[in-house]
């Protein structure tokens, strides 16, 4: 038709260039994509290299592709060694019957964690943390495999190091024969060991976990636990000796207390060793009531030589009274006479009571003492003058020297008299009647102490029994003559005053005994 266009249906003048400038676009784009695929890389592989961690790629025969320098260190070889290789190179083949188990695990995981032991260059054992990944190509066929490796060496050194410091502190804990355990603030028991469980009449799992209260009797959990909180609280051990109930038996114990820090430094438990000490405190209450025996058997001792002494003393006193009584009755008729004659019978009769107070309380009991400041030089000259009747007999001179001035000390006053009664008894004893024998009881003050000196020329101790003077009953006098308790009453009135007492043995001209008394402490 004329006058009417037809349109053109081929290619617009318009469109063609804009197609063609599309694809240009898409290749540049294309280009870059590559250019930054590139880039990346080179960056992934920079940091592969500098990396600690081992990392190495396999492809599907098991070949080595790639490895980054710290795999290669890490096995003792050169990256050049490993390229190439097939990963069997790296494994035993034991080991490798592991390795290929978990490559099938990674065909339908994706990735997989595990340890793998491999066999370094030089055939030592690495023990390495192996984290593997799947890649897939375009079709999900699998293609590669890249394994991170961790070295473990340091790790199982540490954990061998542990091992070997628990199985040691744990021998020493369950070897150490008492009971051991950690209790928690909230009195929950975190450690037990196994002689502590079996004292409680279980094992140790029987009671970890467990409170205070579900292991002993109220009071008792109340009061260990209130112990033990407050060892947490101050942060300082204690050490206690104190009954426990356990089985139903209540028993004596010796506990250590200390806290225990957590990593952080706070104490929040506390370590508590338990001994059990019934046995060594009932066989204490056994050694003092035999010491109590053993000085009343001493005192009864004491009363034996005294009475022997009191006879002869009184003899003459009661021979003047009776004397003088026969005379008053002879001259009832002389007003006068009778007078005179009963004035000394009285005289005598008090002398005679003189002496027997003074023996009276030579040998009364000292189980209730009373304490007092006592002046040794009164107490020295007493008893002396006590025993002058067989001081005389035995022919020793007694001579007490440097006591006057000397400070008085803090004692129960028949304790002292106790101890000069028996260790100058023992010079008369071993005198014998021997002729120019003699006995020096001398004092001085050393610091805080007030030291007593006897010394006898009476031949000393035999060297064979020096060790032996102080065990109760010992004596080397013959039948009759001694008890073998004067001294170890002195030694125990001694120790019980925190004194010292001890021998400076002179065989065979004579010893010393020496007495040394705290100044400084009070008894109460």
């Amino acid at each position: 038709m004329r006058g009417k266009s037809v349109p053109d249906k081929g290619i617009s003048p318009q469109k063609g260039p804009a197609k063609g400038l599309l694809a240009i676009r898409r290749l540049e784009k294309t280009i870059e994509d590559l250019r930054r695929s590139n880039r990346d890389q080179m960056h992934f592989k920079m940091i592969l290299e500098r990396s600690s961690y081992g990392c190495g790629v396999l492809d599907p025969k098991g070949r080595l592709v790639y490895i980054n320098r710290a795999f290669a260190r890490m096995h003792g070889y050169k990256v050049t060694d490993l390229l190439g290789r097939h990963v069997s190179c790296l494994h035993t083949p034991t080991q490798m019957r592991n390795v290929r188990r978990l490559l099938r695990q990674l065909r339908y995981r994706g990735t997989i964690v595990s340890e793998v032991w491999h066999k370094r260059k030089d055939g030592s054992v690495l023990p390495a943390l192996m984290h593997g990944m799947l890649i897939r190509n375009r079709q999900g066929q699998p293609n590669l495999v890249v394994g991170i490796a961790i070295d473990m060496t340091e790790y199982h050194r540490t954990k061998q190091a542990l091992w070997e410091s628990e199985q040691k502190y744990r021998t020493l804990v369950e070897s150490a024969g008492e009971a051991i355990a950690v209790v928690g603030k909230d009195g929950r028991l975190e450690f037990i060991n196994k002689i502590g469980a079996a004292r409680l009449g279980g094992r140790p799992e029987h009671y970890v976990d467990r409170s205070l209260h579900k292991v002993f009797p109220k009071p008792f959990a109340d009061r260990h636990l209130a112990v033990i909180r407050q060892v947490i609280k101050s942060r300082r051990g204690i050490t206690t000796i104190t009954t426990s109930e356990l089985q139903g038996q209540t028993r004596w114990y010796g506990t250590t207390i200390n806290p225990l820090k957590d990593i952080t430094g706070k104490v929040t438990r506390a370590l508590i060793v338990a001994r059990d000490i019934h046995d060594i405190k009932e066989a204490q209450e056994q050694l003092e009531g035999r010491r109590d025996q053993m000085c009343r058997t001493a005192r009864l001792a004491s009363l034996g030589v005294m009475r022997a002494t009191m006879v002869h003393e009184l003899t003459q006193p009661l021979t003047a009274i009776n004397l003088s009584i026969e005379n008053a009755m002879a001259q009832l008729q002389d007003s006068e006479g009778p007078k005179a004659d009963l004035r000394e019978a009285f005289a005598a009769v008090q002398k005679a009571l003189s002496l027997v107070d003074r023996y009276r309380r030579i040998a009364r009991s000292t189980s209730h003492k009373t304490p007092k400041r006592v002046d040794v030089k009164t107490v020295a000259e007493r008893i002396v003058a006590l025993l002058s009747r067989p001081v005389q007999q035995s022919g020793i001179q007694i001579c007490l020297k440097k006591l006057t001035g000397l400070p008085r000390i803090w004692a129960d006053e028949a304790d002292v008299e106790q101890i000069f009664f028996a260790l100058i008894q023992n010079a008369i004893q071993a005198a014998n009647g021997r002729s120019d024998l003699r006995l020096t009881v001398s004092g001085r003050t050393r610091g805080s102490w007030l030291c007593l000196r006897f010394s006898d020329s009476c031949g000393g101790i035999s060297p064979e029994h020096e060790d032996r003077v102080w065990e109760p009953f010992f004596t080397t006098k013959a039948a009759g003559q001694g008890t073998g308790l004067g001294l170890p009453i002195v030694e125990r009135i001694v120790s019980e005053a925190q004194g010292r007492v001890g021998i400076k043995n002179d065989w065979p001209r004579g010893v010393t005994f020496c007495v040394d008394w705290r100044l400084d402490r009070r008894l109460r």
